[in-house]
């Protein structure tokens, strides 16, 4: 588990955009260690749709009513299916072993037909092992959704913020309510680092109509190999694909100067909403995914691999 992760580890889990309530069929592997640390579970080819949702890259996803208990947990989707392509969701590095999985942990799910808008929590009796099949069934992972009194109300007043002192104060004392933080990691190559002058890497999907992301903060944790980075241009988040980094910035930049770095370096950003003064006209934001790029060229020669950091929230904008 990374350093950030490890700063993400109190009571709210970070939320994700799927929940599978029932089994899903695939074949898991519970990693190289055989202790649920980079645990795997591959579904056949096709593109996978989990509660009438597509699941695309990066997308976070909670397993929580696998037949075989011990596969339950939280997954990062690592390869989008396709034709021909199997969909491949990854334990996420904040819930891949015991000691990260507590009683009363609770995950908001921000989309599907059925789930969108729930809260899941760890329950009792806790795995004593991760991903490995024991006959009594003491390594399963629970979960249980939230069914208090006023959970509904949570999901309303979640799409009407002027609804938002009507959320319950213990919701509220959660963390649960239209300022939730969301919190994902987008694994990054050298080639995609080098290349996203001319195509920006995405960061996270599209939220979907009427809706906006708003970013907290960001971090881009560069892994030095044996080349430093050398050219290109300004870096930032931005919204939606446009090359050349000219999208309307969702982060302050960063000097391309700055990426020469011949040492393992964290570069940290901050939310600009689009400028210093945090216009963000619809058109251009709304409704749009966030995207990594860079100004002016292409970085050369590079091949330290990142790990982007992301602490955001979705806001409506209706």
């Amino acid at each position: 588990m990374s350093t950030i992760e490890a700063l993400n580890s109190f009571q709210q889990l970070s939320s994700v955009r799927l929940v599978a309530s029932s089994n899903q069929s695939g074949t898991y592997f519970n990693g190289a260690l055989n202790n649920g640390v980079g645990a795997t579970f591959t579904y056949a080819t096709g593109a996978l749709t989990i509660d009438s949702v597509a699941v695309l890259l990066n997308d976070m996803v909670l397993l929580a009513g696998q037949t075989s208990g011990y596969q339950n947990g939280i997954y990062q989707c690592t390869q989008q299916g396709a034709t021909g392509v199997s969909a491949v969701l990854t334990r996420r590095g904040d819930f891949q072993c015991i000691e990260q999985i507590r009683a009363g942990g609770f995950v908001p799910v921000s989309a599907g037909t059925a789930f969108g808008g729930s809260v899941w929590t760890v329950v009792e009796p806790l795995p004593a092992g991760v991903g490995v099949p024991v006959t009594s069934g003491a390594n399963n992972i629970n979960f249980s959704t939230i069914t208090a009194a006023g959970s509904s109300l949570y999901l309303q007043v979640a799409n009407n913020l002027s609804d938002v002192n009507s959320v319950p104060a213990s919701l509220l004392s959660l963390g649960l309510g239209p300022t939730v933080i969301n919190y994902t990691t987008v694994a990054i190559t050298a080639a995609q680092f080098n290349g996203m002058y001319g195509a920006p890497k995405l960061l996270i999907a599209d939220p979907g109509a009427n809706k906006l992301i708003v970013v907290k903060q960001m971090a881009l944790v560069m892994t030095f190999v044996s080349a430093a980075y050398a050219n290109g241009g300004v870096v930032a988040a931005q919204y939606d694909s446009t090359t050349h980094g000219l999208g309307v910035l969702a982060t302050n930049t960063e000097a391309a100067a700055d990426f020469f770095a011949g040492v393992s370096t964290t570069f940290l950003f901050t939310g600009t909403s689009g400028n210093t003064v945090g216009i963000l006209p619809f058109s251009t934001s709304v409704h749009k995914a966030l995207y990594l790029s860079n100004q002016t060229g292409a970085f050369t020669t590079g091949d330290s691999t990142w790990v982007a950091h992301i602490w955001y929230s979705i806001i409506p904008t209706v």
